[in-house]
């Protein structure tokens, strides 16, 4: 070509084509950092509905990050190895369009999510705590940097996945014992500060129900 072609492509930028993903050259290995080795990935199951009393919580990928996730009830598999949302995990949204404003390499907390299981689109990071504070790992994680990093670890081309081996792979910077908690306390009073909100929420909505509906039903 007689110039050089600029282009905007977030396929292209997920690729690990981006400068933003630069800082991840350096830093611990992500498998170094985890209970056991690798990222967890769950075997595609069936999503039967059923009641409560026989059933568990299920949160699809998009649900994850409401802030007032609803979730299903369905009937739990044989094995739920890899489903589950733990304390002390971070939940990677692994499948989707790489597109700037999608789920697809986004993550959060299990910390909120009280054991739920979780649709096997997702990756589970196991957080060895001994090694490093799982809300750091997260703030590393869900920052621009974090998520240019998280794409660049993405195989396919219509609907990209995440590959375990390489995100197992992705270094990650370390700041320092008492710079990483600094972190990590910002990232635990922000969560506190949504569980709040949604706990509001739940309460206004319960309000609108008893007093302006039955108003109108009446």
């Amino acid at each position: 070509w007689a110039i050089e072609l600029q282009t905007s492509s977030s396929t292209i930028g997920a690729r690990n084509h981006r400068p933003a993903a630069h800082p991840f050259r350096n830093g611990t290995p992500l498998f170094a950092l985890l209970k056991d080795g690798r990222p967890r990935k769950a075997n595609r199951f069936a999503r039967t509905p059923c009641s409560a009393s026989h059933g568990a919580p299920f949160l699809g990928q998009r649900d994850l990050f409401l802030i007032r996730p609803m979730p299903q009830q369905i009937r739990p598999p044989a094995s739920t190895e890899g489903l589950r949302a733990n304390v002390g995990s971070i939940i990677v949204a692994a499948a989707g369009q790489s597109g700037e404003s999608t789920l697809f390499g986004r993550c959060e907390l299990g910390d909120y999510f009280n054991g739920a299981l979780v649709s096997e689109h997702t990756l589970h990071l196991l957080v060895d705590l001994n090694k490093i504070d799982h809300r750091y790992l997260f703030a590393v994680l869900h920052c621009p940097w974090g998520v240019g990093a998280l794409k660049s670890c993405a195989t396919g081309t219509s609907v990209p996945s995440l590959d375990p081996t390489l995100l197992a792979s992705l270094r990650i910077p370390r700041l320092g014992s008492k710079l990483e908690a600094a972190v990590a306390k910002h990232i635990e009073t922000a969560y506190r500060a949504r569980t709040e909100a949604a706990r509001a929420e739940t309460r206004a909505i319960e309000v609108l129900e008893r007093e302006v509906l039955a108003a109108w039903l009446g």
